[in-house]
């Protein structure tokens, strides 16, 4: 099985500096204890992060991902999941592995990222609303019929940080009928994790596709990581089998600090430098 990253240097909300290549580096690494590595990508944005010291063990210039001109940046990690046939697990960037992930299921998210039945601050209602609510009223909401409004779900949206996917040809067909048949004339207005993840999970629960989730909550937070002692901090670090540092931009000294504990615990050394690659052009799906 491949662990595969997909990337288009489009405008992101989080920035492409020095502590995201840190993270970036140590991800694929922890990676490779248990897969090879491929990057899908076009050329231009592969070598943006080739040049920026990042390793893969192959590159593919996906067509599809070349061609794509819009903005929404969770399109060229579907577009590769379109591609692929066979078995993956898809990082993102500010993953890391500690432990190899297991399932026999189907497809595998990592951890729900919000239980709908446990929000219990503003916070996070207002995430729901913004990320997901929001644009299902503007965009899909009396736009399509309602038999596809009724697929989408709104008890539980899963973390697509870490995916598992041992039947890609399914997850292949959903975003095929996700992006051509179901919202093709909104994806540039619909929210990136919507079309991502709330909507994978939607039509695998319509489709009656079996799936998990490895986790039953996300278990790092840098948070809670920061209001420990030294000694629960290590702790606390040393127990994760799964991190996923998806706030490393907000607290740039302590992601600096996991990320010394990580660099050490799995024995890597921070490198500078190009592997050679094996580079294959794949043509537009």
């Amino acid at each position: 099985m491949d662990a595969i990253y997909s990337f288009k240097k489009l405008k992101h909300y989080k920035p492409f500096d020095e502590t995201f290549f840190r993270l970036a580096s140590l991800s694929i690494q922890s990676a490779k204890q248990f897969y090879n590595t491929i990057l899908y990508a076009d050329e231009p944005s592969s070598n943006f992060l080739l040049d920026n010291g990042l390793k893969f063990d192959k590159v593919v210039i996906l067509g599809s991902i070349a061609n794509y001109n819009g903005s929404n940046y969770a399109m060229p990690k579907i577009l590769t999941m379109i591609n692929r046939t066979e078995p993956y697990i898809h990082l993102d960037f500010d993953s890391i592995l500690i432990e190899k992930p297991q399932s026999t299921n189907p497809v595998s998210f990592p951890f729900p990222e919000i239980n709908s039945n446990n929000i219990y601050d503003y916070s996070t209602h207002k995430y729901v609303y913004d990320a997901y609510v929001k644009c299902f009223i503007d965009q899909v909401l009396n736009k399509v019929s309602l038999k596809k409004q009724n697929i989408i779900k709104w008890d539980i949206f899963p973390n697509n940080s870490a995916l598992l996917v041992n039947n890609p040809k399914i997850v292949s067909s959903i975003f095929k009928e996700i992006i051509t048949e179901f919202v093709p004339n909104q994806l540039e207005l619909l929210s990136p994790s919507a079309v991502e993840q709330q909507y994978l999970l939607s039509f695998l629960t319509y489709y009656q596709v079996p799936y998990d989730f490895r986790s039953n909550t996300c278990n790092f937070s840098i948070q809670e990581y920061n209001q420990k002692t030294k000694s629960e901090q290590f702790y606390y670090l040393d127990i994760q089998t799964y991190v996923h540092l998806c706030n490393y931009t907000w607290y740039p000294d302590l992601t600096n600090k996991v990320l010394d504990f990580y660099y050490s615990k799995l024995k890597v050394v921070e490198q500078t430098g190009l592997f050679p690659l094996v580079v294959i052009r794949k043509k537009l799906i």
